[in-house]
């Protein structure tokens, strides 16, 4: 992730982290009288000369590595010796992600939100696996998609393994926005660990790695936008809502703090994938496609209602084994309710639009974006936790 970040141009601090007390504010332009900041890189071989990727990225790989045993562990185990089952550990919604990533390999782009995928998001995560999946089918391969339920579905060693990584990304993002925080050296180890339990649980447990890989294109956005490179933070916002469409939610932050002449262009990069992606699903089908995007269906019954719930409108029925039983279930539109969080991210960018703020608040600003979903969603799934948390976990660690 640190490669993709720095293909797209070299960092240069020209604002400093202190919040409030520092007049230095995200798209102000250059100081009154003065000429615009210029990035200096310490000439190589002085003491004051940068450490390598490797170097300041250690705890971020060490944390990559744990989360990738820990997942295999948690794969091959986890049923055996606590649920005493013949059985490998998957992550709950994954076989429907790859069952919509099957459609994407066949080029049929419209089987991504049709035959029981259960697929709410952009596709971007389904093209990220789609080398796996084809692997997935070259080596015969089984896998646990339409009616088959394999106790030791031979594909899961292929894709949890990648799936963890793709959850490690953000490991990496946290760290690399903790560093541009100037977030102290002691507290980084702390960090990494906090994150990576986190995105594991989002990625082993749940099957939802594509919570962390957008998350972690998002906080590579905003070092980019911290940084004033306005091209590269619009598209990195555009590759992370290519794969979850939440971080649009920080669309309008961008909008909000970049200058003027500037803000067309970032919104433009941002939207430009997932834009094409939407259209060629929406041609393939459209009536799946409005449905899961838009409407988003959700079933109170097999997660946490929360009071929004009663207020959503009912959108179909379903059938679910609950304890043992089979029972109808009511199945309710998760897209109203989601629109009272997208109405606060964009008020929070006129704010900035208007009031231009210092980089440490920005962030505190985005960490607010993310976390109205755990206040306004009408059901909630523990890892809805996951991406405002990575925010907060940094945030805090510079405390």
């Amino acid at each position: 992730m640190e490669v993709i970040a720095a293909a797209v141009g070299r960092p240069c601090h020209h604002a400093s982290v202190n919040g409030a007390d520092d007049p230095g504010t995200i798209g102000a332009g250059p100081p009154a009288g003065g000429a615009a900041t210029e990035c200096v890189e310490p000439p190589a071989g002085l003491p004051g000369e940068r450490p390598g990727l490797l170097v300041r990225r250690r705890w971020a790989f060490a944390t990559a590595a744990a989360m990738l045993v820990a997942g295999m562990a948690y794969l091959l185990f986890f049923d055996e010796v606590v649920r005493h089952r013949p059985t490998w550990a998957v992550g709950g919604d994954l076989w429907g992600i790859v069952l919509a990533t099957e459609a994407i390999v066949r080029g049929t782009f419209g089987g991504v939100y049709s035959g029981g995928t259960y697929v709410l998001a952009t596709p971007g995560m389904e093209l990220v696996l789609a080398p796996v999946v084809k692997l997935v089918e070259v080596w015969n391969l089984t896998a646990n998609v339409g009616p088959s339920a394999l106790p030791r579905p031979t594909a899961a060693l292929l894709i949890a393994p990648v799936e963890v990584l793709a959850g490690a990304s953000v490991v990496f993002a946290s760290d690399a926005l903790a560093e541009r925080l100037d977030v102290a050296r002691r507290h980084r180890p702390w960090l990494c660990l906090a994150v990576g339990s986190v995105a594991w649980a989002a990625a082993a447990i749940w099957g939802h790695a594509e919570e962390c890989l957008s998350v972690a294109l998002a906080l590579y956005g905003l070092i980019a936008v911290l940084d004033g490179r306005w091209t590269a933070a619009g598209w990195l916002f555009g590759f992370g809502i290519a794969i979850q469409p939440l971080v649009g939610l920080l669309v309008p932050l961008l909008a909000g703090a970049a200058p003027n002449g500037r803000r067309l262009g970032c919104v433009v990069r941002s939207g430009l994938l997932p834009a094409v992606l939407v259209l060629l699903t929406f041609i393939g089908d459209r009536a799946d496609t409005v449905r899961s995007l838009i409407e988003q269906p959700t079933p109170p019954a097999l997660n946490h209602a929360t009071p929004w719930a009663s207020l959503s409108p009912v959108v179909g029925h379903g059938v679910a084994v609950i304890d043992g039983m089979r029972r109808s279930i009511d199945i309710v539109a998760g897209g109203p309710g989601r629109s009272i969080y997208a109405a606060l991210a964009v008020l929070l960018g006129v704010v900035v639009w208007r009031r231009p703020q210092p980089p440490l608040r920005l962030v505190w600003l985005a960490a607010v974006v993310l976390a109205g979903r755990c206040f306004f969603e009408p059901v909630m799934t523990p890892y809805y936790l996951a991406p405002p948390l990575f925010l907060c976990l940094v945030l805090a660690a510079r405390q």
